[in-house]
């Protein structure tokens, strides 16, 4: 695996991750580096959850009418870093921390797309004010989690 993934994945419970949540940050870190960008952070992330294209997450953010081109296009006019080097940004950190929290909610022993979108949903993240600015609260996103899952809602 690769070693950005591998650090990514070590801010939660390594190891744990589906298949498909290990490919979403995969798809962020290729988007990052499509742009140019060497701090990852939680918008790439979000790009890859879209792009991945079958989760839960994508069906979440398709369910709202999220398009890529809107996460494209807004990753597009981000002023970029001046890091030589790959490095994650401090708002990663927070998602993880909401991923733990969504997978010990739901009662799950793995993390899947579905709590990587609720961790990027957290009130300080760059995604969090992404997701804002496309119409959606952190609230809207946990619900149709949840609803998709069938889950009660906490």
């Amino acid at each position: 695996m690769n070693k950005r993934i591998q650090d990514i994945l070590a801010l939660g419970r390594a190891g744990h991750e589906t298949d498909r949540a290990r490919d979403c940050i995969a798809l962020g870190i290729k988007c990052a580096d499509e742009l140019g960008d060497n701090v990852f952070d939680s918008c790439h992330l979000l790009a890859g959850l879209y792009r991945e294209g079958n989760g839960v997450a994508y069906h979440v953010l398709d369910n709202f009418d999220v398009t890529r081109s809107q996460i494209d296009a807004a990753l597009a006019t981000r002023e970029r870093s001046s890091a030589t080097d790959f490095r994650l940004d401090a708002d990663i950190a927070t998602v993880f921390d909401g991923v733990l929290a969504a997978a010990s909610e739901m009662s799950h022993s793995y993390i899947g797309t579905e709590h990587l979108l609720i961790g990027a949903t957290a009130d300080t993240t760059k995604s969090a004010q992404l997701l804002t600015s496309f119409g959606l609260s952190p609230r809207d996103i946990e619900n149709e989690v949840f609803y998709l899952l069938g889950h009660r809602l906490p």
